[in-house]
């Protein structure tokens, strides 16, 4: 799908049209075969993904249908429901040399795979925008869909084919009358230049890093990713988000990091309110990093070095050994 404002047209025309028209169950499910030019599209509720419907090139108005069918009415008629569209812009066949090299060759949320074991016809897809949501790195998400493909993922044979694809990747308020497709790019949205200055950079950042200093634990450690509730019924009891299971070390010691970054940040500045605002940011990072020195730190890396290391004790920062 192109993204130009013309083809944004039509496929915006169709899109309604079809969600606008739930299918019945007897309706034929929208055709998948090939790859070239193939459509997912995923339905969105304040930050709930609520499901997806893959189709074929031509299929845009039956897919929608589709998704539309597998909502409910109040989540239909929300006026903030949001629509993403991806589509396979180029596909090509290669040949990697085992399975580091595919990973190291393909990036997270800007491609595609699709991995057939021809020994057995199983076969996993994964697309570039649902990848950079569900897995923290480039690795992970390789090896998961090699499992899925030729179990148990741990290296890759000669019998698995192997596609990477690019996409195009659009987002649509479906009840904003007139709006157009935005563009995102890697599953993140593309912000224009002259929309972005100093005061808002270190506006979002503040906030950013007073979240974390409102989820962070006695022992030092951040509440780092939240799982919104899904929408409650009208009148209903209102539902509770969950907190990630995974704890990771990386993700830790990034939070504590961005939070002492915003303490020396704050630190230079003339006045009480950021004065203050530095005191409160290097506090909550020195218990952070106290925590990970006491729970995770190792001294026997390589050459006398220290590294942290996980729960499961990997080492995963550092002089790795």
């Amino acid at each position: 799908m192109a993204a130009d404002e013309g083809q944004s047209d039509i496929n915006t025309a169709s899109l309604r049209a079809g969600f606008a028209q739930p299918a019945s169950d007897n309706t034929p499910s929208p055709s998948r075969n090939g790859w070239d030019g193939r459509v997912r599209i995923g339905a969105w509720l304040r930050g709930i993904d609520l499901g997806s419907v893959e189709a074929g090139a031509n299929e845009l108005q039956g897919a929608a249908s589709t998704l539309a069918a597998k909502l409910d009415d109040e989540q239909r008629s929300d006026e903030t429901l949001a629509l993403e569209i991806e589509t396979v812009k180029t596909i090509e066949v290669i040949t990697p040399e085992g399975l580091n090299h595919l990973i190291a060759t393909t990036e997270i949320g800007l491609h595609g795979l699709v991995l057939t074991d021809t020994a057995t016809g199983k076969s996993a897809v994964g697309w570039p925008a649902a990848a950079q949501r569900e897995h923290s790195g480039g690795a992970q998400w390789v090896k998961s869909l090699l499992k899925q493909a030729r179990p148990p993922g741990t290296r890759l044979p000669a019998s698995v084919h192997v596609q990477r694809f690019t996409t195009t990747h659009l987002r649509l308020q479906i009840h904003v009358d007139g709006s157009h497709p935005e563009e995102l790019r890697g599953g993140l949205r593309i912000v224009k230049q002259a929309d972005v200055d100093r005061s808002g950079i270190v506006s979002a950042a503040t906030q950013a890093g007073a979240w974390l200093l409102r989820h962070q634990l006695a022992n030092g450690q951040y509440h780092y990713e939240y799982q919104p509730p899904p929408p409650s019924p009208s009148g209903g009891k209102a539902a509770i988000g969950t907190w990630a299971k995974s704890n990771s070390i990386v993700r830790q010691a990034g939070c504590a990091w961005s939070v002492a970054s915003l303490g020396t940040a704050f630190r230079g500045q003339e006045g009480a309110a950021p004065q203050a605002l530095a005191k409160r940011f290097s506090t909550s990072a020195l218990l952070a990093i106290s925590g990970l020195t006491k729970t995770s730190l190792h001294r026997n890396g390589p050459g006398g070095l220290h590294y942290l290391a996980s729960p499961d004790g990997q080492a995963r920062l550092g002089a790795i050994p």
